[in-house]
């Protein structure tokens, strides 16, 4: 999952770079035994701040997060009331980059959806895990170009 992360703060810094944009993505160091509350952060006073959680999964298993085995709680708690938490004392916004990896050989696919969702349904008590279709995708996404992620604008409507 570390290529992921790392594909995810580069797609945003080439982003800044082609449009001229103030900007800067980077990979949260991380360490074998401290939990981490995210994977990336971006810091730009042109297109916000923002705290990022990236998952990598084998599509074989399907396209659905579990809440317990996806989202692991640590000593602090619960991965996504800590995410939340982060995002409200720094003032950045939450969101999810998601990776499904469909084999080698196969192109991969990818996407940026907004935390709200993933904090929403992960309060609902007889909610187990959480998949595309109950997320919606943020103004920014990662498409997959050759051997490398691009960020560009989504045309989707009623996205922040």
């Amino acid at each position: 999952m570390t290529d992921f992360e790392r594909e995810v703060a580069h797609a945003w810094n080439k982003y800044f770079r082609n449009n001229n944009l103030t900007g800067y993505a980077y990979r949260r160091k991380q360490s074998r035994y401290t939990s981490q509350v995210v994977d990336v952060l971006v810091d730009s006073p042109d297109l916000g701040y923002h705290a990022i959680e990236c998952k990598s999964k084998k599509s074989e298993y399907g396209k659905r997060l579990n809440f317990k085995s996806s989202f692991p709680s640590t000593s602090d708690g619960h991965q996504i009331p800590r995410t939340t938490r982060f995002a409200e004392k720094t003032g950045r916004t939450p969101l999810l980059a998601v990776e499904y990896r469909h084999g080698r050989g196969q192109p991969r696919e990818a996407n940026i959806y907004k935390w709200d969702d993933v904090q929403r349904l992960h309060s609902q008590p007889e909610a187990k895990s959480i998949g595309p279709k109950d997320l919606k995708e943020y103004k920014y996404n990662i498409v997959r170009t050759g051997n490398q992620y691009k960020l560009t604008q989504n045309k989707v409507k009623n996205t922040q």
